[in-house]
């Protein structure tokens, strides 16, 4: 057996997958319960993307050697990639039962409670996988992403940047940087944008890079055939935002298809049913992937991920389409190169913001964002008639809640007498989380007993009828809310926002506009406490306006739907129909 296993090895490092597996499988075919032959095999078939197949090896290894913990370790990786986070948990803590001094059980281990969402549990395990390996990557990433979470992005970012000094840093690890960098009120956008360039350079020059953008004018007035990718076609924010723009598309004019990066669920069959073409690519390599996308010879790309989770940085530094832009699910620049545009507004992105992109800025003629409203009953006014004391409330998500922005709101709430705050997000169903974000409103001189700290709730009515306790909306800084905005907006509660200097701290500067709130965006947070005692004053009809708020959203141009993808689909093929030169000697003097 172990002849067998080393020819199947030797043939999947030289390239030949399948050459390995049917080795394997013939060795199986006279021994099929040997454990190490059904061990590499599961292992193989894991990295080939092959898991529900794999799953079935690993069960048999783990029969005939259950004590062996590498394998425990690889078969919960295989699990956390089938997205079943809590089995994975399982076999991690088997790993570390049977060998309590190896890294990479509580490197899983800390993924699987990442993903779990306990942070707390998260941070431990990897900061105990750092103590065994501190050259695990792997270990030091967990690290940084379970701090993040919990809005310790200062810590994180400082694992990240010693991560990257290291010999070829993952992309998933550069993307998660780039990604983590909005979440610090000391970073400047310039600086923002000049790791955007310096890193997405990087990326770049990873993938076999084609600047000829290839456009078939046969036929301008043809169906544009335009590919979505991202790995949030799901049960997640960026669907909200992208189901008016194919609900309501002219079927006649674009054909829409989705490649999904990451895994599926309910959510993902509705918007697949929506779609021209589907293609689940949370398994495919960058290079597959690639080729799907030519073959399938789409015209404009269209990025939803950015540097977000399941993004695919090189598919786009190879052009994968003749066009390609970046819209909705990153608050930046990708700094990709081969990525033509961005797509923004003018309040967004104002002029002089180009200069932070690598992408040519395209502003839409309309609030960038249209959202498709969550089901949820009418505002309750009359439940807030009786209540006492003015209630802020901010229920983005804890990355987005820095110390600094913490004393800022604790200003306000000493400004206006009698008031509350109340914050809700996922981190805060941990103690140590409640613990410091109560110590640092407390050293600004507000007391816990006008502090709520809330856990997260179900998505959905659940989670919006906590809405009707709240008079005001705070808004994060410097990394706005996008979704948490308009949903206070959708239940009658108004939101209150501080504009900065590049898109991150911008988006509700847009949304306020399109609903007629402009009053509402301060340029300080001086500016924002003024605001906020404003409101106060007439905390009463703010209660009773609130169904009038309901309708005032409903009629903008973030809840229409139509306006929008009429929009959206005359921009791309404007940008299709741009001359090829253009694009190709601004993207070789990027390149």
């Amino acid at each position: 057996m172990a002849d067998a296993v080393q020819v199947a090895i030797d043939h999947f490092n030289a390239g030949r997958a399948e050459q390995a597996e049917l080795v394997l499988r013939r060795a199986l075919a006279g021994t099929p319960r040997d454990a190490e032959l059904n061990g590499v095999l599961a292992g193989m078939l894991s990295s080939m993307g092959r898991h529900d197949q794999a799953g079935f090896f690993f069960q048999r290894a783990l029969a005939g050697r259950p004590n062996e913990p590498s394998l425990r370790v690889n078969y919960g990786n295989m699990l956390l990639a089938l997205g079943q986070a809590g089995e994975a948990k399982k076999q991690f803590e088997a790993a570390i039962a049977l060998r309590p001094g190896e890294s990479a059980p509580y490197t899983g281990l800390a993924s699987a409670l990442h993903r779990l969402m306990d942070a707390e549990g998260a941070i431990v395990a990897a900061r105990r996988a750092v103590e065994l390996d501190p050259l695990d990557n792997a270990a030091g990433t967990n690290l940084a992403a379970a701090l993040n979470s919990v809005g310790n992005a200062t810590e994180g970012l400082a694992i990240m940047r010693e991560l990257l000094r290291r010999p070829e840093p993952t992309s998933a690890l550069i993307s998660s940087y780039l990604m983590t960098l909005h979440y610090s009120p000391s970073m400047t956008p310039a600086a923002i944008a000049a790791e955007h360039r310096r890193w997405g350079a990087v990326l770049s020059g990873r993938a076999a890079r084609s600047t000829t953008r290839l456009i078939e004018r046969d036929g301008a007035d043809r169906p544009l055939r335009v590919g979505f990718l991202s790995a949030d076609l799901k049960a997640h924010v960026v669907a909200s935002f992208i189901e008016p723009l194919w609900r309501e598309r002219h079927r006649s004019r674009v054909a829409y298809v989705g490649y999904q990066t990451g895994r599926a669920d309910e959510r993902t069959k509705q918007l697949r049913a929506m779609a021209d073409g589907w293609v689940a690519a949370h398994d495919m390599s960058n290079d597959e992937l690639l080729g799907r996308i030519r073959a399938d010879r789409i015209d404009v790309l269209v990025d939803l991920s950015g540097h977000t989770e399941g993004c695919r940085p090189a598919v786009l530094a190879a052009r994968a389409a003749p066009v390609q832009v970046t819209y909705l699910g990153y608050p930046n620049t990708t700094g990709v190169v081969n990525v033509d545009y961005r797509l923004v507004d003018a309040l967004s992105d104002p002029v002089g913001a180009d200069e932070l992109a690598t992408e040519e800025l395209v502003r839409l003629p309309r609030c960038a964002w249209c959202m498709q409203v969550p089901d949820a009953g009418a505002p309750a006014a009359e439940r807030m008639a009786d209540a006492a004391g003015v209630v802020l409330g901010c229920f983005n998500a804890a990355p987005k809640i820095n110390d600094e922005l913490l004393r800022d709101w604790a200003a306000i709430l000493r400004a206006v007498p009698g008031s509350r705050l109340v914050l809700k997000n996922r981190a805060l169903a941990a103690g140590s989380v409640r613990a410091r974000t109560a110590a640092v409103l407390e050293e600004a001189g507000v007391g816990p007993e006008r502090v709520e700290l809330r856990g997260w709730t179900p998505a959905g009515v659940h989670h919006l009828t906590a809405y009707q306790e709240i008079d005001i909306a705070l808004d994060s800084y410097p990394y706005h809310g996008t979704t948490t905005t308009c949903e206070a907006l959708w239940m009658g509660v108004p939101v209150v926002t501080r504009a900065g200097g590049s898109h991150v701290s911008r988006v509700g500067v847009s949304l306020l506009d399109a609903v007629g709130l402009g009053d509402l965006v301060a340029g300080t947070a001086a500016d924002l406490e003024g605001i906020v005692r404003r409101l106060a004053g007439r905390v009463e009809s703010l209660r009773a306006e609130r169904g009038e708020l309901r309708r005032r959203f409903e009629a903008s141009a973030v809840c229409d739907g139509a306006g929008m993808a009429r929009a959206f689909e005359e921009q791309l093929r404007a940008l299709w129909l741009r001359p090829a030169r253009v694009a190709d000697a601004r993207q070789g003097a990027r390149a």
